[in-house]
């Protein structure tokens, strides 16, 4: 007789011709049903590098509280995902890279160091710590990409800002930031150093804003 052995178990399998071949077939099926399975593709996970400032005051211009709202986006601006747009219609996403949050997540927490390196307003919280706050900066994040339709590439963000009184809910100020960078390369390690410079183009021009308003 013939003896197959499995896993966990024991086959026989009689001289039969039959019973040989069945058992072949068998023993055939059961093999193919059992792949192996790829390993997964590593992802490189990106952040924004923060705002430098060369001077900062001596004590805060404002003592009052300046909460952080975290923006408003598109859905496909809500993911984490490293977008390149490749025309005025079509979007992909760069391969094997994704942001180390979701973008407003990501933007807000960028926007909580900035104005906490600023220090030209005392108090600085976020929606989510559920603090209160003299004035609230709310925002719609309506561009954060690379565009690959020109060379250089060009990194692209533009932030729609308010500044809200808190205690009446009136719009003291309104603005729209803008900030382009050209990519010194075509890698996802280039778009988001392209993305991290404009960025910092925008908070100068945005914290003297915030502080003027204020």
């Amino acid at each position: 007789e013939i003896r197959l052995s499995l896993v966990g178990s024991e086959m026989c399998i009689r001289d039969s011709p039959m019973m040989y071949r069945s058992g072949l077939i068998l023993l055939a099926v059961l093999l193919s049903s059992c792949s192996v399975l790829p390993e997964p593709q590593s992802v490189r996970l990106f952040t924004l590098e923060p705002a430098n400032w060369n001077t900062r005051p001596a004590t805060p211009e404002h003592d009052g509280g300046l909460r952080i709202v975290r923006p408003e986006t598109s859905d496909m601006l809500a993911t984490s995902t490293l977008l390149i747009q490749d025309s005025e219609l079509s979007f992909q996403a760069f391969g094997g890279a994704r942001w180390q949050s979701d973008i407003p997540s990501l933007w807000r927490e960028w926007l909580l160091n900035m104005f906490w390196e600023d220090q030209r307003i005392a108090g600085i919280s976020s929606d989510s710590d559920g603090l209160q706050a003299d004035r609230e900066l709310n925002s719609r994040l309506s561009a954060f990409h690379v565009r690959s339709d020109q060379q250089p590439w060009l990194a692209i963000i533009q932030l729609d800002t308010m500044l809200v009184d808190t205690s009446t809910r009136r719009i003291i100020a309104s603005r729209r930031f803008r900030a382009e960078a050209p990519l010194s390369g075509n890698s996802a390690e280039d778009a988001a150093e392209a993305l991290s410079q404009a960025s910092k183009e925008i908070a100068p021009a945005l914290t003297q804003w915030v502080a003027d308003s204020y």
